[in-house]
């Protein structure tokens, strides 16, 4: 699954696709994943920020469409078997891919999340300046729950997925015993914030669909 480096490369590379065009259509067959796009049409794209794993795309008279790309989600500038949405705009086309399809896209107004309940729990950016390592280790220290499940569940740090999360629990050599306080939380903490830059190379590590852009 694409997680954070993943996503935000994906959002550097479609800038000069999307930013300032407009979006003429939206082509799919699944209203069930891709909900209210008709909303988009018409709408010219402002910007388009990251939170977590989701792109945000500003748009026009006050929509913003979200998109997530789930497990094996991306962006191509040509049209393919797993093609699942087409995007029309004003000088191209381009398509979301999606072979295992649960990426979803929702057309909302801008800041209203209550549809998609995931984005409104997201904690902290990793990155961010508004990252605490303290109140990262008193949520980590304050539950019963396994460390990897703490950490997939966004609500500390956002866009930490499997492989990060993996890589980040190995660095750190958490201790597994019964008794309450020994697994060391602050290394935890210190290589959760340190691995996700490092990933696999400039474009992360995950299912490669997300460096399908190039023209």
């Amino acid at each position: 699954m694409p997680e954070l480096p993943e996503v935000e490369t994906t959002r550097r590379k479609l800038l000069p696709l999307f930013v300032g065009k407009r979006l003429l259509q939206l082509e799919h067959r699944d209203p069930r994943r891709y909900r209210h796009t008709e909303r988009a049409e018409g709408q010219r794209v402002e910007g388009i920020r990251r939170r977590g794993k989701f792109l945000l795309f500003a748009l026009t008279e006050g929509w913003e469409m979200v998109v997530h790309l789930g497990m094996t989600g991306g962006f191509r500038l040509e049209r393919s078997p797993h093609t699942r949405v087409a995007f029309q705009l004003e000088d191209r086309e381009i398509f979301f891919h999606d072979p295992r399809r649960f990426g979803r896209i929702w057309v909302v107004r801008k800041g209203d999340y209550q549809k998609i309940p995931l984005l409104l729990q997201l904690g902290p950016e990793p990155l961010s300046e508004d990252f605490r390592f303290h109140e990262f280790w008193l949520g980590l220290k304050g539950s019963q729950k396994p460390l990897k499940a703490l950490l997939l569940e966004q609500r500390l740090a956002a866009g930490v997925g499997n492989i990060y999360a993996d890589e980040a629990l190995f660095r750190a050599r958490p201790q597994y015993t019964s008794k309450r306080g020994t697994t060391p939380l602050g290394w935890t903490c210190a290589h959760v914030d340190g691995q996700v830059p490092i990933g696999g190379g400039p474009h992360g590590t995950a299912y490669p669909t997300h460096q399908r852009l190039e023209a």
